[in-house]
C-alpha cells in the first residue's frame, strides 16, 4: 500500500483514491467535464493530488497555478484560461479574492501547520463565507460516471514577456508514452530499479513553484518541485515532508533525491 506524508498527516493510495472520486463526482455537480480546466492555486499539499485526480477523472485540465502571481496576473489566468472550478489555500484568498471571477466555484483548502512553518507564515483556516475543500468533497458519493480519458496537460508560462501563456500538450501516444517513461527513468537515475519500482523512495525538492501532481502520481511532468513534498514513482508511493526533509531524507528511507532549480519568473 503506498502513501503520501506531509508532516503529521498522510493518505494512503485507496484513501486517495477515494477522496479524488469524491471530489468527481462534486466536481461533476457543478458541471465540470471532457476538457474543461481546474485552476489549482496550491503549493505542495495533499489536497493538490486529489484535485489532480479527481479533474483527470472527468476528463478536465488540472493546472498548477504559480502562487507568487500578483493579483493582475492571477485575474488574467482566471480569466484567460477559463477555469470552471478554483482550489486554493486559505493564506491565498486575499490576495485574489477581488479578482475571483464571478459564477466561478472556489473551493478552499485549510493551510496546514508544516507549510506555514516551512515559509515562515501563519495557518491559516478556510474563510467562513467560502467553501471548505475536505468538508465539500466529503459531502458526495465516489464518481461512478463513465471513464474518460485524460486529455493532456495546459500549464501556464512564468510571464517573462507579458502575462503567462498557456502552454496545451496533448496526451502521448502509447509508443510516445513508452519512450517517454524511459528517458524519465534514466534522467531519474531509476533505470536500474524500474524492475522492482515498489523498493523505490523519492524525495523532490526544490522550486517555490507548485509540483504538479502528475509529475509524481503519473510519472509525467508537467510541473516543478519543492520541498515540501516527496514522492515515489509510478504511482507506487509518495512520501512528503516540510523542507526538513532536503537535509534529512534517510528520515523516510529515500534511495533518491531529485533537486529541481527555480524556474524565472
Amino acid at each position: 500500500m503506498g502513501e503520501i506524508i506531509s508532516g503529521a498527516r498522510s493518505l494512503s493510495t485507496e484513501q486517495l483514491q477515494d477522496r479524488a472520486a469524491r471530489a468527481a463526482t462534486g466536481l461533476a455537480s457543478l458541471g465540470v467535464g471532457p476538457g474543461d480546466l481546474i485552476a489549482i492555486y496550491l503549493r505542495n499539499d495533499l489536497p493538490f493530488f486529489e484535485a489532480s485526480s479527481a479533474a483527470s477523472l472527468l476528463g478536465a485540465y488540472p493546472t498548477p497555478v504559480n502562487w507568487h502571481y500578483a493579483e493582475t496576473e492571477a485575474a488574467y489566468l482566471f480569466e484567460n484560461s477559463g477555469a470552471s472550478a478554483i482550489i486554493i489555500h486559505a493564506d491565498l484568498v486575499d490576495g485574489v479574492r477581488a479578482v475571483l471571477p464571478k459564477g466561478v466555484a472556489v473551493l478552499v483548502v485549510a493551510t496546514p501547520r508544516e507549510i506555514a512553518q516551512a515559509y515562515g507564515i501563519d495557518a491559516a483556516p478556510v474563510p467562513a463565507d467560502m467553501l471548505d475543500w475536505s468538508a465539500w468533497l466529503e459531502g458526495f458519493e465516489p464518481y461512478s460516471g463513465p471513464a474518460v480519458s485524460a486529455p493532456g496537460t495546459i500549464i501556464y508560462t512564468s510571464g517573462t514577456t507579458g502575462f503567462p501563456k498557456g502552454v496545451r500538450r496533448r496526451p502521448p501516444t502509447p509508443e510516445q508514452a513508452g519512450v517517454q517513461g524511459q528517458m524519465l527513468g534514466y534522467a531519474f537515475g531509476l533505470t536500474d530499479w524500474l524492475s522492482h519500482p515498489d523498493d523505490i523512495v523519492t524525495v523532490v525538492t526544490g522550486a517555490d513553484v507548485p509540483l504538479s501532481a502528475q509529475c509524481l502520481w503519473r510519472h509525467h511532468c508537467a510541473g516543478w518541485g519543492q520541498g515540501d513534498l516527496a514522492g515515489k514513482v509510478r504511482s507506487r508511493r509518495a512520501i512528503g515532508d516540510d523542507r526538513s526533509a532536503q537535509g534529512h531524507p534517510p528520515a523516510h528511507g529515500a534511495d533518491h533525491v531529485q533537486q529541481v532549480a527555480a524556474s524565472a519568473g
